[in-house]
């Protein structure tokens, strides 16, 4: 998946359990049941993204439509970087050109800008009931809790490297 040149690629190979959960369960269903394969896989991403919110909302108690909307915003870029391949032919720069579009758009742009809207309304709302008293304050906030995040994501990184070349030897 790290590889792919286009979105459809990523979906396909991303997380391979829950893609054949949901061709089996939800994309042959709904053909069988007379969807074109467009409106079929539509059906899916619409699934996938009332899970993600869902699965967001729950753990920060608030309901925003930036998981929601992350996840159905996939379906055009699924279709524009899979017209962009075809436009491409053969050309030897494709391959590249695709997965660069692919980790700018989605790994560096996309999630961590869902994640920074979050974060900017749980900081709202701490302001807003009084938790902090000026935004300054979410300011020191972030400065003096940055680092410890940092150290604990990597602290998981490095547990699950770990434990994944464990399991492969």
């Amino acid at each position: 998946w790290w590889n792919a040149t286009n979105f459809e690629q990523y979906w396909r190979l991303w997380n391979l359990p829950v893609h054949y959960w949901m061709v089996r369960h939800l994309y042959f269903p709904c053909v069988r049941a007379g969807l074109n394969k467009n409106q079929a896989a539509f059906a899916c991403f619409l699934f996938s993204a009332i899970f993600h919110e869902v699965l967001v909302s729950i753990p920060f108690h608030m309901v925003r439509v930036y998981a929601f909307a992350g996840m159905l915003g996939q379906m055009p870029l699924v279709f524009i970087t899979k017209k962009l391949e075809r436009a491409a032919g053969q050309a030897y720069w494709w391959p590249v050109v695709g997965n660069v579009l692919f980790w700018v758009t989605f790994c560096v742009v996309g999630q961590p800008m869902a994640c920074l809207m979050y974060y900017y309304d749980i900081q709202r709302e701490k302001l807003a009931t009084g938790e902090y008293e000026t935004a300054g304050d979410i300011g020191k906030s972030v400065a003096k809790d940055l680092p410890g995040l940092v150290a604990e994501a990597a602290h998981a990184a490095l547990n699950a490297t770990k434990a994944a070349m464990h399991t492969e030897l």
